[in-house]
């Protein structure tokens, strides 16, 4: 009588080893195609974004398009050493100079993530541990005193209890210029800078570690026609809701400073206060948007990062 528990012939072990192959094969290579087709279909909404026909855009980063960065940098894991500046606006766009994010990244923890939010491309700021990161719109720089601003970011924190700078313009050891950040309790915050201290403006909805957010800050003076008033507004949004309206922005916000430089990632050029997680989209206009304008482009970032938006 034969023995019917006899072990697999070498042949048989083979021909397993080899299916398992092929279906791992077959796995990978679909999540490859469905990542290939959603950054496709991200550039899509990016070349139709109503970002292109709101007048007034002075600084575009997007990291789902193939001309945002280096080509040989555009590669999961690889040190980033510039972010480039896409803003269809600016005619004859100088990729070498004005139009660029530099990123002074020697500890390379500033790097491509192919795979980030909503499975789309991402730049990942990894520790405190790094140096400087800072961006000059095309043009070079953010003209003050009392301009209005409308800021958009797409961003998710890995670590709540730090404090994440998003954006700054200024310099926070000079107590001077705006900026927007994360807190220590997960908190929006926004900033006016003085001469000796900061105005602190925290809004209410707390972050959720590893969720992304759309951040909308507009930074307006007190006068349409831009007359220096004490009392300029900031109003700040969180997927599109309404987050927190102040108007009392310190003064100083403009009069004692802010710097020529957008810091990104950091409040000053030894990147105090580090964001530390991933960062997809920056959107910039040198004025207060409409609400129309303003909540077609949160929706637009919305559809493009699978984040639920505030109607």
């Amino acid at each position: 009588m034969k023995n019917k528990n006899r072990a697999f012939s070498l042949i048989e072990l083979s021909i397993v080893v080899l299916i398992i192959g092929i279906l791992i094969a077959g796995v990978t290579q679909g999540s490859r195609l469905v990542n290939a087709s959603k950054v496709q279909t991200a550039q899509t909404l990016s070349q139709s974004a109503p970002v292109t026909s709101v007048q007034g855009l002075i600084l575009w980063l997007d990291s789902s398009r193939e001309d945002s960065f280096i080509s040989t940098e555009a590669s999961n894991a690889t040190q980033l050493t510039k972010w480039y500046n896409v803003n269809p606006q600016v005619a004859n766009l100088n990729r070498a100079t004005t139009s660029l994010t530099t990123f002074t990244n020697s500890s390379a923890n500033i790097t491509y993530k192919s795979v980030g939010i909503n499975g789309l491309p991402s730049v990942s700021f990894a520790s405190a541990s790094r140096t400087s990161t800072f961006a000059s719109p095309a043009g070079g720089r953010i003209v003050t005193p009392y301009q209005a601003y409308t800021i958009f970011v797409v961003a998710r924190v890995t670590s709540i209890a730090a404090t994440n700078a998003f954006l700054y313009n200024g310099d926070s050891a000079g107590f001077k210029g705006f900026g927007f950040y994360s807190d220590s309790t997960g908190k929006m915050r926004v900033d006016g800078g003085t001469t000796s201290a900061f105005t602190a403006l925290v809004g209410n909805t707390s972050a959720i570690a590893n969720a992304a957010r759309i951040m909308t800050v507009t930074i307006s003076p007190d006068s349409v026609n831009g007359v220096a008033t004490t009392t300029p507004a900031a109003k700040f949004y969180v997927n599109g809701k309404s987050d927190l309206t102040v108007t009392n922005l310190s003064a100083n916000i403009s009069t004692q400073g802010p710097n020529d430089i957008l810091y990104l990632g950091g409040t000053t050029a030894a990147s105090l206060l580090p964001f530390v997680g991933d960062m997809s989209e920056v959107i910039m206009f040198d004025t207060v948007l409409k609400d129309s304008d303003r909540k077609s482009v949160e929706q637009y970032l919305g559809k493009k990062y699978g984040i639920a938006v505030a109607s």
